[in-house]
């Protein structure tokens, strides 16, 4: 992961578009969000609400332009569409590529023309927005298929960040599993963190977790309230052999470092202290 984030940190400051490829569940939203952040855009990051997948015509476009007073039935109030209230910063769309034919005319329109035009309006409104999104196609099959525009593909193609799944790196599931539990502790109103015993560790590591970060962070959610993992994390095979090689990780990354080493695997300095008398002896 240390190679994506070097990857969004220089793709950060350009204003053009940005392609996150990656399985569900591999943080694609989060990737989009840290670009966004690392950007310094003064604008803000709008997640676009819109099922590009199905979304055709009239009301069901309405989360793209915005819209005038008295435009359709119930239109109580003017209103902006994403692209507006991502004027000079980041708008995010998930499964581009899957969009519906509509929907790849009106981005293409909005990357020539840099403009939108709000249902019931006849003005053209300049925006400057980055456009960030997801998709968990190739967008070169899609292509090939006749599915995906090519001169969209032409426009949005070139910068690409793929996020890898989760059973590929899972040197990152003990800092990554503990810095989940802190905060699941703190969204449930500031419980006492649970810490992952290396029992636990090795069960998380000895999973190959299809549903990648997002299964992870439901199975850590479950640890939070009832103190112990789901049935469906087997447990472990070979007992102490994940746990003691994330140990080992941590001590080289941090430079021996105990207390670095335990507040990254998310447990006491006593626990490690046993960890490592039981390892030397």
């Amino acid at each position: 992961m240390c190679a994506v984030r070097q990857q969004l940190y220089t793709l950060a400051p350009f204003p053009w578009p940005v392609r996150i490829e990656g399985a569900r569940g591999t943080g694609k939203n989060l990737a989009a969000r840290l670009l966004h952040d690392m950007s310094h855009r003064p604008g803000a990051f709008v997640r676009c609400g819109l099922n590009v997948v199905s979304a055709a015509e009239g009301r069901e476009l309405a989360e793209f332009f915005g819209w005038a007073r008295g435009a359709f039935t119930g239109a109580m109030h003017a209103e902006p569409g994403v692209f507006e209230r991502a004027h000079r910063g980041t708008a995010f769309l998930n499964e581009l590529g899957l969009a519906s034919p509509r929907v790849q005319e009106i981005l293409l329109h909005l990357l020539d023309e840099r403009t939108v035009q709000r249902l019931g309006e006849h003005v053209a409104r300049p925006i400057d927005v980055r456009i960030v999104f997801a998709t968990n196609v190739r967008l070169e099959a899609a292509v090939r298929m006749g599915t995906f525009r090519a001169d969209l593909y032409d426009r949005l193609g070139l910068h690409v960040v793929r996020m890898p799944p989760l059973r590929t790196r899972m040197e990152d599931i003990p800092e990554l599993a503990a810095a989940i539990v802190i905060r699941k502790a703190r969204e449930a109103g500031g419980l006492d963190t649970p810490l992952l015993r290396p029992a636990e560790i090795d069960r998380l590591m000895g999973y190959d977790w299809p549903g990648n970060v997002r299964e992870l962070e439901n199975a850590l959610e479950h640890y939070v309230v009832f103190g112990r993992l789901p049935p469906p994390i087997p447990r472990a095979r070979r007992r102490g052999h994940a746990w003691r090689a994330a140990v080992a990780a941590s001590l080289e990354k941090f430079g021996g470092n105990k207390t670095d080493v335990a507040r990254a695997l998310g447990i006491s300095r006593k626990t490690l202290h046993a960890h490592l008398s039981q390892r030397e002896a």
